[in-house]
């Protein structure tokens, strides 16, 4: 009787060490993976982007009042609304390594890498297991190719590396879902209540991230009912019961999680739809399916926030992997095996891109990033398949498929740390300009007083910074009386004039007759050397008490004709509160409150 089993016991223990071998192997290289992802979004963050955008100062500043202990709640009710998660965990990145771009930035360095890694292991769960019909059995080879390739080529992207160097709270939507579904496909292969409990967590979680995640709960949907289906033609309906229960589970715990979110809405209800309504184009779908379709390999976002202005998202090795996973997915839809596996990638991906469709600017890369782990893991899908009907593993032929997806991260790295983020085009979207001025300023604040125009003060990257960098030492023109002190200032005074707006170049002009003896201290300039930022120097001993009333009046127009402009959009409006205590008379000039 020992004789006659043991072949097979040995048979089964090989098999065993050679799983766990293959197991050991393919966590190394993703490991190897994880660690680039997390290098190429840490380096430099410092300084590239150039620049610190309006977005991501409400961010900062949302994340502050956190901290402080001022403002906590379920959503905040700034710009059109902001989703809460990405400032929460800003405010505890805040806490441990203080306030700054960098500490802000770090949290989408983070979220970006630690989703290649939520990408590895929900592609392996996707396709490892038998289920998916006409698959092998346990086919963990295939399975651990697909997650390397799809992890891989998420860590080089050039598009999610965009967006992992940058406080934009999109970069979070992947990172959620991904582990939702990572737990979702696990609880449907062990039927365990807490892998349920977890996936419905994170589906709670992930209408905190972004507003495109109001789609996500119908890709978990189909993904439930792929499940059912699946169950079904494979004759398991007594598992049925154990599904429904988990699910049930699931959705329980989605709802209670997202339930402060609902409640914020039911008190402030003309916030649910706001952002919604500011960016619907319903006039245009078909159009918009063409040019977010398009984006992928031809023609890109033209925003140079997001991309290099109409560079296709994917380089031409990314789009070849994507676009074979597209035709591979499709095919197997009919016929072939991983039928369910491509099914739900395509709803997912589909419900995903809804947001460009009907939103303006389409193509729009950051209303599209929840595409990117469907189409990463269809990535994976098409270059395991391929690379496994080329026949038995040589060396050759694995150096060469390591050299092409080399080349692949290669150009994608490239573009963007020596194409897109060196650009005077990107450098002028994220501001660059405001912030070296401010930064200059900053730098004359022990010598001198330094008053900043109120476009500083509408625009809470600048606020932000002004707190963080130099505790809001700066003043600010803001209502009359202005240029005018109480007594003689101790010492001289700059003011920062900006040119990038006619109504600005009012109060230059204001400033100018009211004091002649202002010369140019300094002077910034645009790419045709004209200036945009021009710091003028008055000496104390010139400051006046009193100014003749026609010129009190010019000043008068000119700065309320700049708060015109702030107040004409309504979210920005807030911001003014940070200007107006911070006058150059009253008290400001004796010293007074300041924000």
């Amino acid at each position: 009787m020992n004789a006659s089993s043991s072949p097979s016991v040995t048979s089964g223990a090989v098999g065993r060490a050679a799983s766990r071998r293959l197991r050991a192997r393919s966590l190394r290289l993703a490991a190897v993976v994880f660690a680039a992802a997390l290098i190429i979004r840490l380096w430099g963050l410092d300084k590239v982007p150039t620049g610190f955008y309006l977005d991501e100062g409400v961010y900062a500043l949302c994340a502050s009042d956190i901290l402080d202990g001022i403002s906590r709640p379920a959503y905040f009710n700034r710009l059109w609304g902001v989703d809460a998660m990405y400032a929460y965990i800003a405010a505890v990145s805040f806490k441990i390594f203080g306030a700054s771009i960098v500490s802000l930035r770090i949290v989408s360095a983070l979220a970006g890498a630690v989703t290649v890694a939520g990408i590895f292991l929900l592609a392996f769960e996707i396709f490892r297991r038998k289920k998916y019909s006409g698959g092998d059995a346990d086919d963990d080879l295939f399975a651990y190719r697909a997650a390397l390739v799809a992890a891989f080529a998420m860590a080089f992207s050039r598009w999610h590396i965009t967006f992992s160097r940058i406080a934009f709270q999109g970069i979070l939507l992947p990172l959620v879902s991904s582990f939702a579904f990572y737990f979702l496909y696990r609880a449907f292969a062990n039927r365990k209540t807490r892998d349920f409990a977890v996936s419905g967590v994170l589906l709670g979680a992930a209408f905190y991230t972004y507003l495109p995640s109001r789609f996500v709960p119908f890709a978990a949907l189909f993904a439930v009912v792929c499940e059912a289906l699946r169950m079904r033609y494979s004759r398991e309906d007594k598992k049925l019961p154990a599904l429904a229960r988990g699910v049930a589970i699931m959705v329980v715990a989605a709802v209670l999680v997202s339930l402060p979110l609902w409640l914020h809405f039911v008190r402030h209800p003309e916030f649910f739809l706001a952002r919604s309504r500011a960016v619907f184009d319903g006039a245009s779908p078909s159009a918009n399916f063409i040019k977010s379709a398009l984006m992928f390999g031809f023609e890109g976002d033209s925003n140079p926030r997001h991309n290099i202005p109409v560079a296709p998202m994917f380089s031409f090795g990314l789009f070849v992997l994507f676009a074979g996973g597209v035709a591979l997915g499709a095919k197997n839809l009919v016929f072939g095996p991983r039928r369910s596996a491509a099914a739900f990638l395509f709803f997912w991906f589909a419900a995903m891109f809804l947001p460009s469709i009907f939103s303006s600017e389409a193509p729009h890369a950051l209303r599209t990033i929840g595409v990117l782990p469907p189409a990463f893991i269809l990535c994976g899908y098409f270059a395991a398949s391929a690379y496994g009907a080329l026949g038995r593993g040589t060396i050759l032929k694995a150096l060469t498929a390591a050299a092409l997806l080399a080349a692949m991260a290669f150009v994608e790295t490239k573009n963007y740390f020596f194409v897109w983020a060196p650009s005077e085009e990107t450098r002028r979207a994220f501001g660059a300009w405001q912030v070296d001025v401010l930064r200059r300023a900053g730098g004359l604040l022990d010598s001198h007083e330094v008053f900043l125009p109120m476009s500083f003060y509408v625009n809470p990257a600048m606020t932000f910074l002004a707190r963080a960098e130099f505790g809001s030492k700066f003043r600010c023109v803001s209502a009359l009386p202005d240029f005018e002190f109480e007594s003689k200032p101790p010492r001289d005074f700059i003011y920062v004039a900006s040119r990038l707006s006619l109504s600005e170049i009012a109060v230059e002009e204001s400033l100018k007759k009211i004091y002649p003896e202002a010369r140019v201290y300094a002077t910034e300039t645009a790419m045709d050397s004209s200036p945009i930022f021009v710091y003028y120097l008055v000496p104390a001993s010139a400051a006046r008490a009193k100014v003749a009333l026609k010129i009190r009046n010019s000043v008068a127009a000119a700065i309320e004709a700049v708060r015109a402009q702030c107040e004409a959009a309504p979210w920005l409006r807030d911001q003014l509160k940070y200007c107006d205590p911070i006058r150059a008379s009253g008290s400001a000039a004796r010293g007074g409150e300041r924000p």
